[in-house]
């Protein structure tokens, strides 16, 4: 009869448990490894180290996206591996736009490689796809924009170049998904017919087209004013109107229930006109001779005394738009709008921009020479606008008075807030809520310490996947070696 070695069986007894417990842990290394691999895939890791939490969303982005009903497809035409490795600031739109899509589910971000998948641009002809371009859609409607459209582009009068001050991706891409979110479209009438400087609007239809206006001519020789047509534009005309076409403007302006507005802009080339000057002096503004220049250095451009830093004072309209990062609105060869009057007929006016006291009337004889005039503040964007109460309704008619048609363009050399003024205006005219994505740049420039989600991803890697599991097998290769000599 054969008697077990005592200190064998203890031996195999504490070594098999030794080997269960490694095999334990290691499976439940796999299985958090698998777990921490599918939620970074659902939700991905990264770190936002930066003093302003500026690669996290803000609580007042996150409201917005909230506030979207439609589904919203964002589509990237560049692979985002791209994206990443183009650097900052660049790098940035990818875990932003994916934020999007936590913050609500209704919203996803798709990447297109139009390299591999030429026949995707097929579905958008009428728009010039490239790799830098980013487009948002819902089933009502779709924009397209470029990636230099998220960044703040600045301009530097010392160098006389632009410059990438920071960037604006949570406040153009909220403001393109709400736009797409919209259901009704109001609908912006260009009159015609009377040599209007209608070839300086192009970049006045694109913004309005972008914030989900319909823009359509009106010829008033031939054509009815719809009743539903939120605006009518005249733009720097160069023949008078009739008086039965300015009949036409008065019963568009007089059936107040849509809140209807009529914005005229001015310029250099605009002289005075007999019927069209007697119908905006009934709403107390008038186009004053010359054109508004800066005496000040520090308020003007490239040397170009006319195009000029001015002044936004608050309004009904536009009341949570304030210049911030030195962004201001720009005016540029404008005509000084004068106000005949504050109130007057239940016709109220009210300066919107204006320029600082240093400015100055430039005034030029038939002969090209030019002449200071008045010195002092003077109206570059005046509103006058005419209440009518009933019961517990307010309805309104407007008249926009803007001193040159080239202040839609200036936005497409310098950063400033003609823009965003005029479409918050717009938006708040029409009852939307558009008006109220008002987020402000976010700078490049930081000391603190920032990781990307590459470097994220890379010491979850070394991490979880390498060193750990090394780590629990090295221990449990100690305890099973101290466990067979027990």
């Amino acid at each position: 009869m054969s008697v077990k070695d005592p200190n064998k069986t203890r031996r195999l007894r504490y070594g098999g448990i030794a080997t269960a417990i490694t095999v334990g842990v290691i499976a439940v290394i796999v299985v958090l490894n698998v777990l921490v691999t599918a939620l970074n895939t659902r939700f991905p890791l990264s770190m936002d180290l930066t003093s302003d939490k500026r690669f996290t969303l803000s609580e007042q982005s996150k409201e917005y996206l909230q506030k979207v009903e439609s589904d919203i497809t964002i589509y990237l035409m560049m692979p985002k591996e791209e994206f990443e490795s183009i650097g900052d600031p660049g790098s940035r739109v990818p875990p932003a736009l994916e934020q999007f899509s936590q913050v609500n589910p209704k919203i996803k971000v798709e990447y297109i490689d139009l390299e591999k998948n030429p026949s995707f641009a097929s579905k958008y002809t009428g728009d010039e796809l490239t790799s830098t371009s980013i487009i948002i859609e819902s089933d009502k409607r779709h924009y397209v924009i470029s990636t230099s459209d998220l960044f703040d582009i600045q301009y530097d009068t010392t160098t006389y170049q632009q410059y990438v001050a920071g960037d604006v991706i949570e406040k153009t891409m909220i403001t393109k998904i709400m736009s797409a979110d919209v259901d009704e479209i109001p609908k912006v009438g260009i009159i015609t017919g009377h040599n209007e400087s209608t070839q300086k609007l192009e970049n006045f239809k694109q913004v309005m087209t972008d914030s989900a206006y319909e823009v359509s001519e009106v010829n008033l020789m031939t054509d009815e004013i719809p009743d539903d047509m939120a605006f009518l534009v005249i733009a720097e005309p160069g023949n008078d109107y009739t008086t039965g076409e300015l009949k036409k403007i008065d019963e568009y302006l007089d059936n107040d229930v849509n809140n209807p507005t009529l914005l005229v802009t001015f310029g250099s080339s605009y002289s005075g006109m007999t019927n069209l000057d007697e119908f905006l002096a009934e709403w107390g503004i008038k186009a004053m001779d010359g054109v508004i220049a800066e005496t000040d250095s520090s308020r003007y451009y490239s040397g170009y005394p006319t195009l000029a830093i001015a002044d936004y004072l608050t309004n009904e309209l536009a009341p949570s738009i304030n210049p911030y990062n030195g962004v201001y609105p720009i005016i540029m060869d404008s005509k000084p709008i004068e106000t005949l009057f504050e109130t007057q007929n239940g016709i109220e006016v009210h300066p919107v921009i204006q320029t600082a006291e240093t400015a100055v009337q430039l005034l030029t004889d038939e002969e090209g020479n030019t002449t200071e005039g008045e010195k002092g503040v003077f109206n570059a964007l005046t509103v006058s606008s005419k209440p009518r109460t009933e019961g517990s309704d307010t309805y309104t008619s407007r008249v926009i008075a803007v001193g040159s048609t080239d202040y839609f363009n200036v936005s497409t050399a310098f950063n400033c807030l003609n823009d965003e003024i005029f479409t918050t205006m717009a938006n708040k005219i029409t009852g939307r809520d558009l008006e109220e994505v008002n987020i402000s740049s976010r700078k490049l420039q930081d000391t603190s310490l920032q990781m990307t989600e590459s470097q994220v991803t890379v010491i979850g890697l070394v991490i979880f996947i390498i060193a750990l599991p090394v780590v629990v097998l090295v221990a449990g290769l100690v305890i099973w070696i101290r466990r067979r000599h027990l």
